[in-house]
């Protein structure tokens, strides 16, 4: 968009749309019809009702600058200063990562398991915004919940989240080391712990070659990647330009061998979930004589968990 006193509703929707577009931004006229919304108050819809309304010059400026920041790919949720997470209003900015499509449909299939029959404390591991706590403790009323991040700053929007809050007096976020993690450091109260942090993507580059990490920084001209769970602080860079392709990836990035740290009830544990999907009612979880007819076992030599219903 070039400087002008005024312009109307859709010359800044027409201009700023060819701007993101010639950025590479996928979805340039949603997220400007959102950035004009925000700043104009009002709806998409009403901006094509009103599209020939002038714009003032120092409103026209503060949408230029906005849509200039998401041109060099600051997500649009930090320029707007918030989302909408499982019906609620959640802060965003750049202490924390932007809650994720992927992330509100866990919270939607967790609630719709628990069926608010959940009457315990919920632990939420890298807590972020705080976003996934606070739906889940909002929509299961019986439940108290604590957030914890390794980043102060993070855990200060999550308390800012947190505020007004349906939730408020039954939540709160602490700051944790992620290296003085252990199971005695939840303590025995923890009856559902959630964590989304280990969703990786597939880059495939022009050269032939496959990276996968998870995406923790995407900039105009590069992306940062953790590749592995184990080191969370060692980033690789990869130059946009080199980069044929990008999507999700089917693997999780979870390190691997940590099955091997459980005993044998809590293998048995870990089995029965994948068996019943999550279902409490299922009959793997009724006593022992009405299952005889359900085994379930560890073949050490294959890499996946084998189920086997006899």
């Amino acid at each position: 968009m070039k400087a002008k006193e005024e312009l109307t509703i859709i010359e800044i929707v027409n201009k700023s749309t060819d701007f993101l577009s010639s950025k590479g931004i996928e979805s340039a006229k949603s997220e400007v019809e959102w950035i004009l919304s925000s700043v104009l108050e009002t709806t998409r819809v009403q901006l094509y009702l009103d599209h020939e309304n002038l714009v003032s010059e120092e409103k026209v400026n503060f949408i230029r600058d906005m849509v200039m920041k998401r041109g060099k790919r600051i997500p649009l949720q930090h320029i707007l200063g918030n989302t909408n997470f499982f019906g609620m209003p959640i802060r965003c900015d750049s202490r924390a990562l932007v809650p994720r499509m992927e992330t509100e449909q866990m919270v939607e299939q967790i609630v719709d398991r628990i069926n608010n029959s959940l009457d315990g404390h919920v632990v939420d591991l890298g807590t972020g915004t705080g976003a996934i706590l606070l739906s889940l403790c909002s929509a299961l009323e019986n439940c108290t919940g604590t957030g914890y991040d390794n980043s102060m700053q993070a855990i200060e929007l999550a308390r800012e989240n947190l505020s007004g809050k349906k939730c408020e007096k039954r939540v709160g976020f602490e700051l944790l080391d992620w290296n003085e993690l252990t199971p005695d450091t939840l303590g025995t109260s923890a009856n559902l712990v959630v964590s989304n942090q280990y969703e990786q993507h597939e880059l495939t580059l022009k050269n032939g070659s496959v990276m996968m990490g998870k995406i923790v920084t995407d900039s105009e001209d590069e992306y940062s990647l953790v590749q592995s769970g184990l080191e969370p602080l060692k980033l690789t860079q990869v130059k946009k330009f080199e980069v044929e392709s990008k999507k999700a990836s089917k693997l999780s990035m979870m390190p691997g061998g940590l099955i091997n740290s459980m005993n044998a009830e809590e293998l048995k544990d870990l089995m029965a979930y994948f068996v019943s999907g999550g279902d409490r009612k299922h009959k793997v979880f009724r006593p022992l004589k009405k299952l005889q007819n359900l085994a379930i076992f560890l073949d050490p030599l294959l890499p996946y968990q084998h189920l086997l219903l006899a």
